[in-house]
């Protein structure tokens, strides 16, 4: 309890104080944030159907890689009041009304079909007031990067690990 009370105390603002005296609040170059996040994979990176169609969490209760799964995606999201449309926009581009409402429909409808702790504690890296990268987004990345190349002689994680 103590961390999460120092980050939100921290916050992502610095004051600045400029050559004439005045002081005005800027972003700060780089800061962590602690906060709840869903468990969909890359969110922030992809679209929001996609994300719960990949979700190592959604995907086996919904049983998305069947016909059957797929529709019972696109029930959920019609249910939550989501048009498909929207779902299909990039997160980052997606209609700000729908962002505002789905922790609300997450936490409400998600238990109807077994989902349940949909949000779970989480660190963002926060740089300015535009880019956003969650731990749990750079897992997926890092863990893609080893995992990409397989060479005959079993070397490529190592390898690859520089690179990440």
């Amino acid at each position: 309890m103590e961390l999460q009370q120092q980050f939100r105390e921290s916050g992502c603002v610095t004051s600045v104080t400029l050559k004439d005296g005045t002081k005005v609040r800027a972003p700060d170059s780089s800061s962590i944030a602690y906060e709840e996040e869903p468990r969909l994979t890359l969110l922030r990176e992809w679209n929001l159907f996609d994300s719960m169609l990949c979700s190592s969490y959604i995907s086996p209760m919904l049983k998305t890689w069947s016909d059957n799964g797929m529709k019972k995606l696109k029930l959920l999201l019609a249910r939550m009041g989501f048009a498909l449309v929207d779902c299909q926009q990039k997160f980052q581009y997606m209609n700000h009304e729908v962002k505002q409402r789905m922790k609300n429909q997450f936490e409400q409808i998600l238990p109807e079909y077994g989902l349940n702790n949909f949000y779970f504690k989480s660190f963002l890296r926060l740089h300015g007031y535009t880019s956003r990268v969650s731990a749990a987004d750079m897992v997926y990345g890092v863990t893609a990067l080893l995992e990409s190349f397989v060479q005959s002689d079993g070397s490529c994680a190592m390898k690859q690990f520089g690179v990440a």
